[in-house]
């Protein structure tokens, strides 16, 4: 009896190397079976012993359909499986697990408590609804983009450096445990309302634009360098602790001031379909990229810009602009739909006058029924040159309002206080689909379609043709 039972124990460990791995999936099999570096005897399986000492497993679009047999490489510190057709993935066996790629799959849940080791994940782009990280302390990076996760805990993992969760439904986010943060991208979560960066002090990469923000602290985010926060309805935007600040997008929010003086390395600054009266950039030397248009703005300087390239003021209530920065012959100009500007300060009148002469601009737009669109460009028709104009605000008064549209909203900024200022729409028949007096800065929402907006002043009649969105 003694000499069958160890006979019994010698033989386990060669039972153990021929057990085969049970693998459904054939694409899954197949893969395995063709990688030498798994399928070391070169047979049609897979056996266990050949399974416990891999520690990579590639299988990158291929059609899988089903992991099982993936628990039996318990050794496995990188897995990638992306790009398959997979709807669930069972990873609980894989505890030595470090990184796991597995983003462009149909996953609708994934349980990771068990991998504690885990540093890296990528599942962006599936259908997971929630998702536990409370276990996993050891990340570094994570990426969720794409999926339709209504919440996201962070808070147990300080040692993270990169989050991406945008294209979700988070209603809101707290990263402040994080302190190792370096980039942060949120965008594209329609419900998001709150978040907390407040701990970050290392973050220098923020994303989280077209969400539902109305408000923004990032007064303690000290190494700042790209923000993107366009698109919220966040109408005050305290960026004067941000010195290091090199990219800013702040258009289409409800800003009504914007402090740049501080920002001295800041070289694109978008702003534009905001509620600005006034701009400082006289301290941003650096400027290369600038614009601003669909604002309030009633002044600019940008003599201090001497490398600004790309300039757009378009549609504001500008009376006084000064573009004498030495390097108009290099840059990209825009100051249309400025009713009250007559005169603009230029580096040299007679170049202007011939290089940024007023053009009008005529296009069909094939997509758009074949309306044919009309615009003058880079200045309006009446609009001068000079190199040093003398007329400023106080010899203007304002007198025609502006007619822009964002998303769903017509919007009206009514600039000349008439008392007897009405608003109609009408629709493509023609047909008039709203009429309404005027007192002041108007929004007005109306459903999907293109639409003629016209504003009836005491000083005239302005015209103007809307998409929403």
């Amino acid at each position: 009896m003694k000499k069958h039972l160890v006979l019994l124990l010698l033989l386990l460990p060669l039972f153990a190397a021929a057990q085969d791995v049970y693998i459904p999936d054939s694409i899954f099999k197949a893969a395995l079976v063709a990688d030498t570096t798994i399928n070391t005897n070169g047979d049609a399986e897979i056996q266990v012993s050949e399974a416990i000492v891999v520690d990579s497993v590639n299988l990158n679009a291929g059609k899988i359909l089903d992991l099982t047999g993936i628990e039996a490489f318990v050794a496995l510190t990188y897995l990638q499986c992306y790009a398959n057709s997979l709807s669930s993935l069972d990873v609980s066996q894989n505890v030595a697990l470090k990184k796991l790629v597995c983003y462009g799959n149909d996953l609708t849940s994934l349980d990771l408590t068990a991998n504690t080791a885990l540093e890296y994940i990528d599942c962006y782009r599936n259908e997971l609804t929630s998702v536990d990280f409370t276990q996993n302390t050891a990340l570094t990076y994570l990426n969720c983009d794409n999926n339709n996760l209504t919440n996201l805990d962070i808070s147990k993992n300080t040692a993270l450096i990169n989050i991406r969760c945008s294209n979700n439904s988070i209603t809101s986010l707290d990263v402040s445990n994080s302190t190792e943060l370096l980039s942060v991208s949120c965008s594209y979560n329609n419900k998001l309302t709150s978040l907390n960066v407040s701990g970050c002090a290392l973050l220098t990469n923020l994303s989280c634009y077209n969400s539902a923000l109305t408000s923004l602290d990032v007064t303690q985010n000290t190494a700042l360098m790209y923000m993107d926060c366009y698109g919220n309805p966040i109408n005050n935007l305290d960026v004067t602790n941000n010195i290091d600040l090199i990219t800013l997008r702040c258009r289409q929010n409800g800003l009504t001031n914007l402090d740049l003086t501080q920002n001295t390395a800041l070289g694109h600054l978008s702003c534009w379909s905001n509620s600005l009266t006034s701009l400082d950039v006289s301290q941003n030397t650096l400027l290369k990229f600038f614009r601003c248009p669909d604002n309030l703005i009633t002044s600019l300087d940008v003599s201090n810009n001497t490398i600004l390239n790309d300039f757009d003021c378009r549609d504001n209530l500008l009376v006084s602009l000064d573009v004498r920065n030495g390097n108009n012959v290099n840059m990209d100009f825009n100051a249309t739909d400025n009713p009250n500007l007559k005169c603009i300060s230029i580096d040299d009148k007679a170049w202007a006058d011939i290089n940024w002469k007023p053009t009008l601009i005529q296009y069909y737009d094939y997509f758009n029924y074949g309306y044919l669109y009309e615009y003058w460009a880079p200045v309006d028709s009446n609009v001068t040159y000079d190199n040093n104009c003398t007329v400023g605000i106080e010899n203007h008064q304002l007198s025609q309002p502006s007619i822009t549209s964002y998303n769903s909203t017509i919007q009206i900024k009514d600039c000349c206080n008439a008392t007897s200022s009405t608003v109609t729409i009408y629709n493509l028949s023609g047909q008039r689909v709203y009429q309404s007096k005027l007192t002041g800065n108007t929004s007005i929402s109306f459903s999907k379609g293109i639409y003629l907006v016209r504003v009836t002043t005491e000083n005239g009649t302005t015209t103007k043709k809307v998409y929403l969105q």
